[in-house]
């Protein structure tokens, strides 16, 4: 599913309402939109004082992911957080279903294990054999051996995550040796040209059958992706922003 926050959003147009289990509704409709995808789909419901049905807004709404998938890699958490929701009650008692007419900030996390980002690189790139990740310190490091023809020689490069043009998490080497020996520049740009980008957010956000413009449209503003930080450490990379 390569546009969550969309899918969430459709979602709470479709199943909020006055009463009743909305969390449950929420959750079973995710479940079901993203099937084997995801292990496990969490939401926590944080309601403003008094009637939803009386004053139309939610104050805020938590969406937790476990292991959701998205080729190439297996996030081991994914979590949103939308701020501000508001029902239009005029639309809601005519369609007899909840329309919402506003959200507010919309903020996101998501966690990328080592183990799980050496998987995602080894169904990525053929010419990789057998990748090993470790995550420490702001550094990763990926070793394994590079397929030259019909030689396996034995590789380990250091470098480090950076977000570029608005798109897309790539890896950027700082240093790369084959068999110990440390090579010339040039065999960076070949073996990063492989590996990236280690995941495109583009294309898990983007437009598809215009629905993230008729979001836009409902919610009456721009939805922009914003990376805020990266942080690679303790044998994981966790990702935070807004939209």
């Amino acid at each position: 599913m390569r546009k969550l926050i969309t899918l969430i959003i459709s979602v709470l147009g479709t199943v909020i309402s006055g009463g009743g289990n909305l969390e449950g509704k929420v959750e079973e409709a995710l479940k079901n939109e993203l099937g084997e995808r995801v292990k496990d789909v969490r939401v926590e419901v944080h309601s403003n004082p008094g009637s939803l049905l009386i004053n139309g807004k939610i104050a805020s709404m938590d969406f937790t992911f476990d292991e959701f998938y998205v080729e190439p890699v297996l996030m081991d958490e994914v979590v949103f957080s939308v701020k501000d929701v508001r029902v239009n009650l005029l639309k809601s008692a005519i369609s007899g279903e909840a329309k919402i007419k506003k959200v507010g900030d919309i903020t996101y996390r998501f966690i990328v294990r080592q183990n799980d980002l050496a998987e995602g690189l080894h169904a990525k790139v053929s010419n990789i054999l057998d990748p090993q990740v470790t995550i420490k310190g702001g550094q990763i490091e990926i070793s394994g051996k590079y397929q030259l023809g019909i030689i396996k020689v034995p590789f380990t490069v250091s470098g480090y995550v950076s977000y570029e043009n608005k798109k897309t998490l790539n890896y950027r080497i700082t240093e790369v040796r084959f068999v110990g020996v440390k090579v010339p520049a040039a065999i960076d740009r070949i073996l990063e040209r492989e590996i990236n980008p280690l995941f495109d957010l583009e294309e898990f956000f983007k437009e598809k059958g215009g629905e993230w413009k008729m979001n836009e449209e409902m919610l009456g503003r721009k939805l922009n992706l914003t990376v805020r930080h990266i942080l690679a450490s303790e044998g994981k990379i966790t990702v935070t922003g807004s939209i």
